[in-house]
């Protein structure tokens, strides 16, 4: 299964023998897609529109000649959406405050990694409230340039 914050690709194969399309829907929403396949088909179907971090519930029903198979059920999260517009505001000497927009969607809250440039050690940082937008990092080595993620 193919994730990301607003979409599924759900994947199965190849089909049943005998069918010749396949219902595909996310139970409770309005979303459906109807796949007509070949027998021994590999079969995908991209469900979009779908909401960050949330799981959904989908069920495929096999169709050959109006006749229909028992649903199958497949439940599915999608991704947390990112933090958006992250920037550096204010830097001293030994610190710099992080600001972002939040995301879409539900999060625990955020971490917050320091590499300096050239190394892959992170310098250690605390997580961050999922209400914050903004974080200070201090005692960061004078004159040195970091990788910062969120």
């Amino acid at each position: 299964m193919v994730v990301n914050e607003s979409s599924l690709v759900v994947s199965w194969g190849p089909g049943d023998e005998s069918a010749t399309k396949y219902d595909v829907s996310v139970c409770g929403q309005d979303i459906f897609k109807e796949i007509m396949a070949e027998p021994g088909d590999f079969i995908q179907c991209k469900l979009e529109d779908l909401k960050p971090n949330t799981e959904y519930k989908i069920q495929i029903v096999a169709i050959r000649d109006r006749i229909k198979s028992d649903p199958v059920f497949v439940n599915a999260r999608t991704k947390i959406s990112r933090p958006a517009n992250c920037k550096a505001l204010y830097e001293t000497k030994t610190s710099v405050t992080v600001k972002w927009d939040h995301p879409n969607g539900d999060r625990d809250g955020y971490i917050l990694q320091t590499v300096p440039k050239g190394k892959t050690i992170a310098v250690p940082t605390n997580p961050v409230n999922k209400d914050e937008t903004s974080y200070t990092m201090g005692d960061l080595e004078p004159g040195t340039e970091y990788n910062v993620s969120l």
